[in-house]
């Protein structure tokens, strides 16, 4: 059975309508200081953290006339201020954009909250959780009995999952046949012993996601607003869901630009958003100090090196999704980068930019 989103009409009218969107303005850019809103975002000029508004103002002219293809937003924020924020091809703030799997990064924080609050742990073993769910799954094997949820978060379960092989019999396109997501995936047969091997599975994510409504007897959707949402502000998105009407948390959230960079401004401020504790500075922390060197948590880890070996390496936490929909946070800099783009399928451009233009403009260059 495929997948089925929120069953309201309107979520079908915006999506469409949004993601249609292509119109271009190839007009000269010039730079221009974000506007403040009432939404608990500080504005600021870029000039007053010394940083290069003439880089800035060459980066938006370079998509602005088709250089740089398939952006829709970029949002930076340095030092806890807004420096740039702009949208392109028909795109405005108040526009919601599939975040893709960037929801993944999402609901690692809520896994990190319900950690918080004593619901689950790393540790907790995923087949006794849902024993009563699942009292028998297929390709059954004592193996399964040890997987445990940070497995699954760090993409290493050991089932035969793999999104990068169309042949893997837990690939993601063959999981959006099934009306139950987390029983297909429970019911994978084990190929290696969990903790061991990266392997990129979106079903997995499902799994974590169903263990936090079980944990919390609420929908992910109610967890986040009650948990993460409401507190920040963020009152206007949309979130699909599976086939048995349950939170996709493997992606799929419709969420504006601003609201992706309050995300990356809460986990840069160490899970604080003013003034209030909204996750731990320890799984802030974890998030920081992955299970592998390029991922953990539902987080992909990054080092940036200048060409000019006169500027420091710089290291970067980011949630990612297909399109170029990214949340990208600098510690050492104090600085977070949100993107959202329409490049489906395609190489990611968002690396070249900061690395061209956005560090350089960081640096004064």
């Amino acid at each position: 059975m495929p997948r089925i989103f929120i069953l309201l009409s309107i979520f079908s009218l915006i999506s469409c309508h949004i993601e249609e969107k292509r119109e271009v303005d190839s007009s000269p850019y010039f730079y221009e200081k974000p506007l403040l809103l009432n939404d608990g975002i500080n504005t600021a000029s870029a000039d007053l953290h010394s940083i290069n508004t003439g880089t800035l103002t060459d980066l938006v002219n370079s998509v602005r006339q088709g250089e740089i293809r398939g952006l829709d937003s970029i949002v930076i924020s340095k030092n806890s201020d807004l420096i740039l924020e702009e949208y392109f091809a028909g795109w405005t703030r108040d526009d919601i954009h599939d975040l893709r799997s960037a929801t993944k990064s999402i609901t690692g924080l809520l896994a990190g909250i319900a950690i918080d609050q004593q619901l689950l742990r790393l540790d907790t073993f995923v087949y006794p959780h849902f024993a009563e769910n699942y009292p028998v799954t297929d390709n059954w094997t004592p193996d399964k009995n040890k997987i445990q949820l940070k497995d699954f978060m760090n993409m290493s379960s050991g089932l035969a999952c793999n999104d990068d092989d169309s042949a893997s019999p837990g690939n993601e396109s063959k999981m959006y046949r099934y009306r139950d997501w987390v029983k297909f995936i429970l019911d994978l047969p084990m190929v290696r012993r969990p903790g061991v091997w990266f392997s990129y599975c979106t079903g997995g994510v499902q799994v974590v996601a169903r263990m936090i409504e079980n944990a919390s007897g609420s929908s992910l959707s109610e967890y986040a607003r009650n948990n993460l949402f409401d507190a920040m502000g963020i009152n206007k998105y949309l979130w699909s869901v599976t086939g048995s009407g349950r939170t996709e948390g493997s992606g799929h959230i419709y969420m504006r630009s601003r609201d992706m960079l309050k995300l990356g401004l809460m986990v840069l401020n160490n899970g604080q958003w003013k003034g209030q504790q909204l996750v731990s500075t320890q799984w802030i922390a974890q998030l920081h100090d992955p299970f592998y060197k390029f991922y953990g948590y539902f987080w992909w880890h990054q080092t940036f090196r200048p060409d000019d070996a006169s500027y420091p390496e710089t290291n970067a936490l980011y949630a990612s999704g297909n399109g170029g929909q990214q949340i990208w946070i600098f510690p050492d800099l104090e600085m977070v980068v949100v993107f959202t783009a329409n490049n489906y399928d395609q190489k990611n451009v968002s690396g070249e930019i900061i690395k061209n233009y956005i560090l350089p403009a960081v640096y004064g260059l």
